[in-house]
């Protein structure tokens, strides 16, 4: 069977933010293609921990897969770390600048520059384009070695991986089909029919956690602390984002992890007493009372 490693780039993922769900479901699907993941490794949004990770997993494998980083923001670098590692040049891909415009207007984002960026590509990369969002996958090839590189968004990844990169795979390295067998009690069976049937997005009754509070800055956390402890008193399943990130990051961390609401607090929402409902959709309510979130909330439970 032929080996394969995972490195996968986060800091949310070092500090406990974000689970590492990425790499388990990687090394399911590459083992029914007869690969074996020899090892994960789990590192930081850093340039010189990205090339030592690389070159020690391909000093031991043939395939290296890359998940994260390829964001728009500036911190992610991903991308322009494997330019230099490469020595390539980037090239403006108008397949995947089309992509990008196309999933900002439909989100009613403005295109930047950042987003733009998106569109430059390494010149001797195979690009995957990315339907399900705006980062393309990008495979390179070394001395008979593959290394491809995924946005870590797991329902990109996986749309990436599933249509695109496992069946490419499969055809580079001629591997063979692995059939398991195993049998799942009840309980396991249920969960799994369950999470396959939502694909991951529990409805609010039985999600773990139902709402996640975010504050803008520090002077909103009390007031989102006597949020939190009313809707426990409503046994609703209620955390807050304790972190400093900034908002667009919480926001970011919580859809990552499918929380299906978002309470997000500003000066504004204290000012008035009110609160803003984010779904995890995208949806928003703004102006609502304590209240009208508990009663909400309380439509939706069990």
């Amino acid at each position: 069977m032929k080996k394969a490693e995972i490195i996968c780039i986060g800091d949310e993922l070092l500090i406990g933010q974000t689970i590492n769900s990425n790499a388990a479901w990687m090394g399911q699907e590459l083992n029914k293609i007869g690969i074996d993941v020899y090892q994960v490794s789990t590192i930081s949004d850093d340039k010189n921990h990205i090339v030592n990770a690389l070159n020690d997993a391909l000093n031991r494998t043939k395939l290296v897969l890359i998940t994260g980083g390829l964001g728009p923001t500036r911190d992610d670098i991903t991308k322009y770390t494997l330019t230099e590692y490469f020595k390539s040049p980037l090239v403006r891909n108008e397949k995947v600048y089309n992509q990008v415009e196309k999933m900002l207007k439909k989100r009613s984002i403005q295109m930047n520059d950042l987003n733009r960026k998106q569109a430059d590509v390494p010149e001797n990369a195979s690009i995957f384009i990315n339907y399900a969002g705006t980062a393309p996958a990008m495979w390179f090839e070394l001395n008979n070695k593959v290394v491809i590189s995924m946005p870590g968004v797991p329902y990109e990844m996986k749309e990436l991986m599933t249509k695109q990169i496992l069946p490419s795979i499969n055809r580079y390295f001629k591997t063979p089909v692995i059939i398991h067998r195993a049998i799942y009690g009840s309980v396991e069976r249920f969960f799994g029919i369950i999470l396959e049937h939502f694909k991951g997005h529990l409805p609010f009754w039985l999600a773990p956690t139902q709402i996640r509070v975010l504050t803008i800055t520090d002077g909103q956390k009390e007031y989102a602390q006597n949020i939190v402890r009313e809707l426990k008193k409503h046994n609703v399943r209620v955390e807050l984002d304790t972190t400093s990130n900034h908002i667009s990051a919480q926001i970011k961390h919580a859809q990552l992890q499918k929380i299906p609401w978002m309470l997000v607090i500003g000066q504004k929402e204290q000012d008035n007493n009110t609160i803003t409902l984010r779904h995890v959709n995208g949806k928003q309510e703004f102006d609502l009372k304590l209240d009208d979130v508990i009663d909400k909330a309380s439509t939706l439970t069990l």
